[in-house]
């Protein structure tokens, strides 16, 4: 089976907008669910061990990004520089594609009827209807992992996808959605899932280059494993701006 492992970067508030990162990222990686229970599971345990010398914490990048935490030893530039190294070292290596939605907040507040809705749901649908393409007619053949975020919004997420799961998504049948995807799932960040903790490395290097920042080579690996167009014809398929 496959899962499509989701995080967000920035935030869905179109009213309120951070002058400093106006901008929203909803996307993740997609792999074999026993493949980011085995190896990729392994590989990100390695790297904690082998930085932090611990392992009973989630990786997540703002930590590494700030070295607080258990990247505390980071603020050693020498050490700082070869994490990073490593970092990315393990995300060219492991398999995985990625899908992404991201939303440039400026002047969205004011624009059509549809951006009056949860920019959260927004992007959640446009994922969903290309994780359908990814799966294929394979009967059950994908699941979708969610990072949680608080009780409202959780539950506001899981109404949606109910509302999906009976209306469909545009041209996106409903039953074709229920055969495909059998479920989400909701988990906190200190379940430590592998698939969640390499969500987390992807879509904040994904918000800085639709800012127009300076690219680092995280994003170069992750511009490399944007999921393909099942038809080859657009490169950035796994990319949606919106």
């Amino acid at each position: 089976m496959r899962v499509l492992y989701l995080d967000e970067s920035g935030d869905h508030n179109l009213v309120k907008i951070d002058p400093q990162y106006p901008v929203f990222v909803l996307g993740g990686v997609v792999m074999e669910e026993q493949y980011a229970a085995t190896t990729v599971a392994a590989a990100i345990r390695q790297f904690k061990s082998e930085h932090c010398g611990r392992t009973d914490f989630t990786l997540h990048s703002a930590d590494l990004v700030r070295a607080r935490g258990a990247f505390r030893s980071l603020r050693h530039p020498g050490r700082r520089a070869q994490a990073f190294e490593d970092l990315n070292r393990l995300m060219h290596s492991l398999e995985y594609t990625v899908l992404a939605c991201t939303v440039s907040k400026s002047g969205r507040a004011d624009m059509s009827a549809e951006w009056q809705g949860d920019v959260y749901h927004i992007c959640f649908q446009r994922l969903i209807d290309r994780f359908c393409d990814v799966i294929g007619p394979r009967i059950h053949g994908g699941r979708v992992v969610v990072e949680r975020r608080d009780p409202v919004l959780d539950a506001g997420l899981e109404r949606e996808w109910g509302r999906i799961r009976k209306e469909g998504i545009e041209d996106r049948r409903a039953l074709t959605i229920r055969r495909r995807i059998s479920r989400i799932e909701l988990h906190n960040k200190g379940d430590r899932i592998a698939g969640l903790e390499l969500a987390d490395l992807v879509v904040s290097p994904i918000g800085r280059h639709i800012l127009g920042k300076v690219d680092h080579e995280d994003w170069r690996i992750i511009s490399s494993k944007l999921h393909p167009d099942p038809n080859g014809l657009d490169g950035r398929w796994g990319l949606i701006n919106l």
